[in-house]
Order: C-alpha cells, then structure tokens, then sequence
C-alpha cells in the first residue's frame, strides 16, 4: 500500500510538471490607460475619455484633492479643434481628485486650457498653463427593446423595434405562451424590461421556445438607432399569438436579460368598460376595416369563458359584465386570435401629452346668439348639461348661473331648472353703464363648488359707428383747357358691403405745376400772373348710390386759361 501511495503521488506531481513545461496561454492585454505623467506634489496625472452615466465624458485626474470652491468652468476651457468654446460644466468627484466633463461628443478629440491657478485643497497650485488634447473615446454599448409591449399585424409591419448603441448583433429567442396559460402570464408579468434568469425560468413553463437566432443591426458607430428585426418574414412567428422575446447582445452572459412581450394578429381591439358593460370595437391593423363575426370572449384567471358574443356588421359588440383585473378578453376569427389584459392599461398614456378640458362626472354646454353686447341689451343664455358619457341626466338636476363682469365681481345669479331634454335658459339685463370688456357666465350645481360645471365668456363693449373704405379715382392724368375732370368713387364697409345711401361731400382745390417735365428740374412753366381759387369749393353733396358714383366735375373758369 505505501509503494502504491508512492506511486499515485508521483504520477499527480508528473502531471504538474507535464503542464507547467507546456506552452502558456497568454494574458489579456490590458485596456490602454489614460494618458498619464509622473509627478510629485500636486499636478496633472492623467487625462483621457471614458463613459460617465451613460454618455461620453472627458477625464481629469490629479495627484491630490481639488478645492471644491474653485471656479473649474473658468480655469479649464474645452474647445474643439477647430477652436469653438465647447459649452458645460466640470464635476468633481467625490473624492476630489478627478474632473469630468460630460458635454462632448463621442469619438471626437478636444483641446483643453488648464491655468495654473487652478488649486488643491492644501492650497497648491499647477504653477503654470497647461495645454493638453484629449479624445472623448466611444459610447458603452447597449442594446434594448423599444417599445413597452406592441401588437404587430400579420402582414404590413416594419418588425420588432430595438433601440441600440454600439452594439452590432444581437441574440434573440422568441417563446409562444401557451393559450390555456394566458392569464396565468398576464397574472405574473404585466411589464416589459429586464429580466434575471430565475423569472425567465418562471416564463418557460408557461410558454414554449419556438425560435432563437442571431440579428445583424444596421446602426451607425456612437449613435442610438432604433433597428426592426424583421419577425414577419420568420414562419415560426406568423401563428397569431402571444409572443415573449429575450435579448442579449451578442458575446454578453450578464444575468439580467432584456425582454418584451408583442402579439402576432390582424385583429384590433378597442375596449371601453362602463358601468357593468364592455363595449369593444375590432377593427383590421391592415385595413382599418370594421371586422364583423369575430367571436369575443372574456376568461376569468383559470381560463374559463365567463361571457361571450359577436361582433355585428360595424365591428362592435356589448357584453352584460362586470370587468375584473384578473379577466381577459379574447377575439377570434378563423386562425386569428387576439387578447387584451385588464392587468394594465391596453395604452400608455404616459408616452402623450394631456391636454384638453379636464374630467367631470357632469359637464354643461352654454352659449348664446352671439358673444358681443352692448350696455342695456338683453343678454340671453342656453345650455345643456350631460354626464360625462354625453348623456341627459334622468333627474331634475338645477344649475347655478352667476354673470360676471371683467374685474371678477358677480352682478346677477339666478337658478336655473331644467326643461324637456336637460335644456337650460336664462335671461338677464346688462346695465347700462356697464363696464366694457370681457363678461363671463358661470354655471355651477352647488353655489359652493370652487369650480363651474360650465362657461361662457362674452364681450361688452360700446357701440361703435361704421368704419368705411373710401376710394378715389381718376382715369384722366392731364386735362385739356376746359375739360372736366372725371371721377370715381368707390364706398365699402369694412366687413366687405357696398356704403349705400351714405352722404357723399367733394371739395375741390387748385393750384399750378409750375414743373410738369421731370426731365427739366429747375424750368419753370405757365403764366406767373395766374390767379387761381385759395380756398377749396364744395362740387359734389349727394347719397351715393350703391356706394359707388362716376361724375365729371367742371373745373373753375379760371382753371381753363391758356397757361393755368
């Protein structure tokens, strides 16, 4: 046994020996430093680029704590090789010693001015400028899916959006949930995003692997592209279905993978739950045609069909139920199928901009003949009041209408009941001294509430005479001795309506052109003794017919001498 031990022992240690003497496997080459610089005391050490919170940053790195109070964004300057100021500011590490500028492009080289005041916390100084050119160095890659949950057509689609960053190819597998597991799914995961491997474990027991390949993105280097894996074209995928898909990039065994989850199915559906009612409306993705016989089902969360229907000829149906968040809603037609989970909403509301008049259990809709009045007229109000859904309300419900004037102050209430169809009307004087401006009418259930159910603003202003567009004209430039001059005259309101019947007065003036030839500045012309007229004569007082009038008018005797 002893000689055996022996032996067992030199041949381990024979083993040992074979592999050291054998050929090395050589390390990895470490990634290049910044450049740096050996120093004493305080200084520089090292400049170069490199990720900071997901972009580009250039770095500074020096021997000893920098004074915080420092004004950095004044001692050290970036500026583009071409010599542009690059605007931002510098931030300080948190422990001192290191600067970064994250305002810079990537893959791009910048020249960089530090001044010799700039310090460090034991009051050092560089001493002298420094002049240093510093590339910013590449984005992080990263990869992702784009959207938070999408339903592809059948046909007609881009494919499945990726947003990438430096990232050249990606692994994907495509798994299908089995329909009999589909609430048990929407139960556990209601939300895309990254994943570890144990809830990927989770999802396989729901749902079968069905494809996996390797997609190649066409994106630009240092640019966030969004690439469309063309799923369309795969036979695998064209089974209308719930569809869950895993991401990683190509050569990356992190475990957090990234994951989204889309349908396959030319069936839209848009639901609006009610008060113990679902109405739903499926539409074709392709088409946008109304889809009628498309069998509608709601399953409870073991599967079971609760209530169903079909759609009629306008692509619509009413279900009698009351929805709960484990349900879903499952369209079929043919091979094609598509669901809906109350779990979340079928939209994210979050990706659009809210506006619009905000949300009332009950609304009131005013308005008037017009919104303009004068001081002592008649102001005459209508309205109707609704439920949210557009509907007239079964109960008398009374509404409260205060009129007030443009400081704010309230001159007039009264309560208003309603008539046949929820119809509201209200009759008030305007006093009339009355301050001009913008008047509003206020309807309100209960005198209390801060804000009205509903609004009407008017205006009140003074009464203003017509405005008129007079235009006159002459097809004579000169006249001979003892012609009339001819002319035109055209009378219009200024909302378009031709000035009839208005009173029309023309005076007339003269005096001489003593230089009718532009040619000869500084010649005189004509007889120097002519007298003419001083003051203007009255030649025409009369109603314009129809806002227009041609006339000839004679000039005076004196006008027609030889000379004039």
């Amino acid at each position: 046994m002893q000689s055996l031990r022996v032996r067992l022992w030199s041949l381990c240690l024979g083993l040992i020996l074979l592999a050291a003497c054998g050929g090395e496997t050589p390390a990895p080459a470490p990634a290049t430093p910044p450049e740096a610089t050996a120093t004493e005391g305080f200084a520089l050490q090292a400049t170069g680029g490199e990720p900071w919170e997901g972009r580009p940053a250039l770095r500074l790195d020096f021997s000893e704590a920098l004074a915080a109070a420092q004004p950095f964004d004044q001692l050290i300057q970036v500026r583009s090789l071409e010599g542009a100021t690059i605007e931002g500011s510098w931030v300080l590490d948190a422990d001192g010693t290191v600067l970064r500028f994250p305002y810079v492009a990537a893959d791009t080289s910048y020249k960089l001015s530090i001044k010799g005041e700039l310090g460090s916390t034991g009051g050092a100084t560089l001493g002298e400028a420094i002049e240093r050119e510093v590339h910013s160095g590449e984005l992080p890659p990263s990869v992702g899916f784009a959207s938070q949950g999408s339903v592809l057509p059948g046909r007609n689609t881009d494919g499945l959006p990726v947003i990438s960053v430096n990232v050249p190819e990606v692994d994907v597998e495509f798994l299908r949930v089995r329909e009999g597991e589909l609430s048990n799914f929407f139960e556990r995961f209601q939300r895309n995003g990254q994943r570890g491997l144990w809830e990927l474990q989770q999802v396989a027991t729901l749902a079968d692997s069905v494809y996996m390949n390797r997609f190649a993105l066409d994106a630009a280097p240092n640019e966030r592209s969004v690439s469309h894996l063309p799923v369309q074209n795969i036979a695998e995928l064209r089974e209308p279905g719930l569809y869950f898909a895993t991401l990683r990039r190509s050569g990356d065994y992190s475990y957090q993978l990234d994951t989204t989850m889309f349908f396959v199915s030319d069936l839209g559906l848009h639901a609006r739950v009610q008060a113990g009612r679902l109405w739903l409306h499926v539409a074709s993705l392709a088409t946008g045609e109304p889809q009628s016989g498309v069998e509608v089902s709601v399953l409870d969360e073991k599967g079971r069909s609760l209530v169903s229907a079909s759609t009629d000829g306008s692509g619509q149906a009413l279900l009698e139920h009351r929805i709960k968040a484990e349900h879903m809603l499952v369209a079929r037609r043919g091979r094609d199928v598509s669901y809906l989970s109350f779990r979340q909403p079928a939209l994210d509301l979050s990706e659009f901009e809210v506006s619009g008049r905000r949300f009332a259990e009950r609304e009131a809709y005013a308005w008037s003949a017009r919104d303009l009045y004068r001081p002592g007229e008649s102001f005459q109000l209508s309205a109707l009041l609704r439920d949210f859904d557009g509907r007239a309300l079964s109960e008398g419900q009374p509404l409260v209408a205060w009129l007030k004037q443009p400081d704010g102050q309230r001159v007039a209430s009264a309560l208003l009941e309603p008539g046949a169809l929820g119809y509201y009307s209200w009759n008030t004087p305007i006093a009339a001294d009355a301050p001009t401006g913008r008047w509003a009418v206020e309807l309100r259930l209960d005198p209390g509430a801060s804000e009205p159910v509903g609004r009407f603003d008017f205006r009140v202003e003074e009464f203003l005479p017509e405005r008129l567009k007079l235009a006159l004209d002459s097809p004579a430039q000169r006249l001979a001795p003892g012609q009339a001059l001819p002319l035109s005259v055209e009378a219009d309101y200024l909302y378009g309506a031709p000035a009839d019947g208005n009173r029309f007065t023309a005076e007339l003036a003269l005096r001489p052109d003593t230089e009718p030839l532009p040619g000869l500045k500084g010649y005189r012309f004509g007889d120097p003794t002519l007298t003419l007229p001083k003051e203007p004569q009255t030649v025409l007082d009369l109603a314009l017919p129809g806002g227009r009038l041609q006339q000839d008018l004679p000039l005076p005797e004196e006008a027609s001498k030889a000379g004039a």
